[in-house]
C-alpha cells in the first residue's frame, strides 16, 4: 500500500527519512508532479548560503553574526501582499487568483503558485496515488498545502493529520487569521486528542492549558509527561545550561550584548549547553531548564488581553521545558 508522511520542515523529513519513513515536505512531495503543468522554475533563494548564526555559536557581543541575525529577523521583511491571497485558496472552492497565470509573478511566491496551477489543472499525478498520507505538524499547514497534501491521495484513502492547534504560530505569516483553529482541523471529518508521550508534567502542565484555554482547550492531563516540571520566578541569573526564550530576536540581542555572553547559540543546538533564542524559533526544542524573558509592553498588553496570537506563542515557550520553567516577574505575573 502506497503511503507517505508529509511534515513542516526539510529537516524534519530528514530526520523521519533517517529512521525509514518515506517522508518529505509538502512541496518536495508534490513537486515532481507539480513540474508537468506549472512551467515554473522556483527562484534560487533557497540556495543562498546558509546564515553564520544558523552555522556556529555567537562568540561574543561584538560578533557580526549577532549583527546578521539581528538583520535578518522576519519582521524586517517584507513579504508579497499576493502570498496570502494564494495560500488561502480553497480548490474546488472558486477559480485562484487571476495573477497566478502572469509570466512575472511577485518575489517569494513560486513555490505557492505551482501548488495553485497544478489544483487549478485538476492536480494530474504522474505516479501512483497514496493509499495513506500522514501530515505531521499539520498545525502549520495552509489551506492551498493542505489541499496539495490531500491530492496526493486516492480518492478513497485516508489522511491522517497529526499536531497540536495551540502551536500554529506560523499561519499567520501566511494570512491565516490568528483566532482560528487550523485548516486541517476545520476540515477534519473526525477529530481526537492524543494522549502521552510528552516532555512536560504538572503543574508546569496546568500553567500552558490554562494559558491556552481562551483558544484551544486541552486538558493538561492528557499531555503531561509522568514526571514534574515545576514553575519558577527567575532572578534574572545568566544560567549555565538550558534555553532562555524571548519574545524577538531583539530581546535575544539585548540579553547576549547586556550579559556579554560568549560561544552561545540563537538556533537550535546541542542538549546541555545554553541557548537563548526567540520563541518561534525554539519551535520543535526542548531543554530540561527553560527560562523566559520579559516580553514588551505592547506584547504583554496583548498577552493580558488574551490575544490568540500571544497565547500561542507563550503555549509553545512554556512547553519547551521538561523538568523546570523559570518566568521573569513579569511573565510569572502574566501567565501565573
Amino acid at each position: 500500500m502506497p503511503w507517505a508522511v508529509v511534515t513542516y520542515s526539510k529537516a524534519a523529513a530528514a530526520t523521519l527519512t533517517r529512521r525509514g519513513v518515506p517522508a518529505s515536505t509538502v512541496y518536495r512531495a508534490s513537486w515532481p508532479h507539480v513540474r508537468q503543468v506549472a512551467k515554473l522554475r522556483p527562484s534560487a533563494q533557497g540556495l543562498k548560503q546558509a546564515a553564520a548564526y544558523h552555522t556556529r555559536t555567537i562568540t561574543n557581543r561584538g560578533d557580526d553574526a549577532l549583527r546578521e541575525y539581528l538583520l535578518d529577523a522576519p519582521s524586517r521583511k517584507e513579504t508579497a501582499p499576493e502570498l496570502a491571497e494564494v495560500y488561502g485558496w480553497e480548490p474546488p472552492q472558486g477559480d485562484p487568483p487571476s495573477w497566478i497565470w502572469q509570466d512575472k509573478l511577485p518575489p517569494g511566491t513560486e513555490f505557492a503558485v505551482g501548488l495553485a496551477r497544478w489544483l487549478a489543472k485538476g492536480a494530474p499525478l504522474t505516479e501512483e496515488p497514496l493509499q495513506f498520507l500522514a501530515i505531521d505538524e499539520a498545525q502549520d499547514v495552509q489551506v492551498l498545502e493542505l489541499a496539495a497534501a490531500m491530492a496526493l491521495v486516492h480518492p478513497e484513502g485516508e489522511v491522517l493529520a497529526l499536531g497540536d492547534p495551540g502551536q500554529s504560530i506560523f499561519l499567520s505569516s501566511k494570512g491565516w487569521p490568528s483566532d482560528r483553529l487550523p485548516p486541517a482541523w476545520e476540515q477534519a471529518d473526525e477529530t481526537r486528542i492524543m494522549e502521552g508521550g510528552y516532555r512536560m508534567g504538572f503543574p508546569a502542565t496546568d500553567v500552558a492549558a490554562q494559558c491556552l484555554r481562551s483558544y484551544y482547550w486541552r486538558p493538561p492531563e492528557v499531555f503531561s509527561a509522568p514526571h514534574a516540571t515545576n514553575v519558577h520566578v527567575w532572578d534574572g541569573q545568566v544560567p549555565a545550561s538550558g534555553l532562555v526564550l524571548g519574545r524577538s530576536r531583539y530581546a535575544v540581542d539585548k540579553f547576549i550584548r547586556d550579559n556579554d555572553l560568549l560561544d552561545t547559540g540563537v538556533v537550535p543546538g546541542p542538549q546541555g549547553v545554553l541557548s537563548v533564542m526567540s520563541c518561534h524559533a525554539a519551535k520543535g526544542h526542548e531543554e530540561d531548564d527553560v527560562y523566559l524573558l520579559p516580553w514588551g509592553k505592547k506584547r504583554s498588553q496583548l498577552l493580558l488581553d488574551r490575544d490568540p496570537e500571544e497565547i500561542k506563542i507563550a503555549y509553545v515557550a512554556l512547553t519547551r521545558a521538561r523538568y523546570n520553567v523559570y518566568l521573569a516577574p513579569e511573565m510569572w505575573a502574566l501567565l501565573t
